[in-house]
């Protein structure tokens, strides 16, 4: 037992030791030290009392034995690795108050389904979550001012930034999204193929490493960084789908494997307005979303896209939307106004 009166637990106070199965640790510590408890392969229960400010680095690392964990409101901070390889935890309960993740603090928890971020929490480290093969869901509260969820996946309050996505076969990397955070996708062995969007200018160091399924990815004509091994271990990869005269440049941004091939891949676009948003691709289909900052929405339609996988999304101001004669369907909110639009059929397809 520890005596109710302790205030800090050293680091490598228990390290490696296999006398617990249940902690019950006091209302009077403040702070657990770095890898405390690191290796106690036999702790199955932990019963945290309200007082606790500080869980640091590496604190519960390896504890394999432990299936669920209920941190206290109290708690500020969880360190790095500080869960890492609790390869049996399959439920983590966060509580307001908590405001710091640390990096991989979570790594390699082999049966974590499922996470919810407070509203609280203000800093999160490199892809707390990465390594964890069962992980589906990540939802924020969407009171938290730092960060949010979206299709699952953990983002900046922007969305600009991912920093973490689930061990899932469907994800959609979100329109806006700038940048993959290292390690984002690691792991994510039932991930075949993946769409980045346009906007995206910075893949991080592993990324996708170790996607043991990842076949082909589409990578955007605004990507200028791919940091080390981010494609890593991803030993299925065979295609690379780039834009139309990106081949040679994409190229250039990675060390990829000789067998890794490249292809062109045509797809549609909006003229003249830089802040189009696309999403989709050719077998599930395309929908493009204008700005709305234009009366006149001229869609580029290359002619091996069909166009009855095409969905333009478009402002109640626009009165022209073309090609249309191409059979493009043309949406305001969720009514389906193509009939009601001027139609240049002479434009064709181009």
């Amino acid at each position: 037992n520890i005596p109710g009166e302790t205030e800090i637990i050293s680091a490598y106070a228990a390290y490696d030791c296999l006398n617990f199965v249940s902690l019950v640790i006091p209302s009077g510590v403040k702070t657990i030290g770095d890898y405390a408890f690191d290796g106690c392969t036999n702790l199955k229960e932990i019963n945290f009392a309200e007082g606790l400010v500080s869980i640091g680095s590496g604190s519960f690392m390896g504890c394999q034995g432990l299936s669920s964990i209920s941190l206290p409101s109290s708690l500020l901070s969880v360190g790095k690795s500080a869960f890492s390889s609790c390869e049996h935890l399959r439920t983590v309960q966060m509580q307001e108050g908590l405001e710091s993740i640390g990096s991989a603090a979570f790594q390699h928890c082999n049966m974590l389904a499922s996470v919810e971020i407070p509203s609280t929490v203000t800093s999160i480290g490199t892809s707390p979550f990465r390594y964890c093969p069962s992980l589906v869901s990540i939802s924020v509260d969407p009171r938290n001012a730092s960060y949010k969820s979206q299709n699952n996946l953990l983002l900046s309050k922007d969305g600009k930034v991912l920093l973490q996505a689930p061990a899932r076969a469907d994800i959609l990397i979100p329109e806006g999204v700038t940048s993959l955070e290292s390690y984002s996708f690691s792991y994510c062995d039932k991930l075949t193929t993946v769409r980045v969007p346009n906007g995206v200018t910075w893949i991080g160091n592993s990324t996708f490493y170790s996607c043991k399924s990842l076949t082909s990815i589409s990578l955007p004509n605004t990507l200028s960084i791919i940091n080390t091994i981010a494609f890593g271990a991803c030993d299925k990869l065979s295609v690379v789908y780039v834009g139309k005269g990106e081949i040679r440049r994409v190229k250039q941004l990675y060390s990829w494997p000789a067998t890794v091939k490249f292809v062109e891949l045509n797809v549609p676009e909006i003229c003249e307005d830089p802040d189009a948003r696309m999403s989709g691709d050719a077998e599930s289909g395309f929908v493009i979303r204008s700005s709305g900052n234009i009366e006149t929405v001229d869609v580029r339609m290359p002619s091996d896209i069909d166009p009855q996988k095409v969905t333009v999304e478009v402002s109640p101001k626009v009165v022209t939307v073309k090609p249309n004669g191409a059979k493009v369907k043309v949406v305001v909110g969720e009514n389906d106004i193509s009939d009601y639009l001027v139609i240049p059929e002479s434009d064709g397809v181009m």
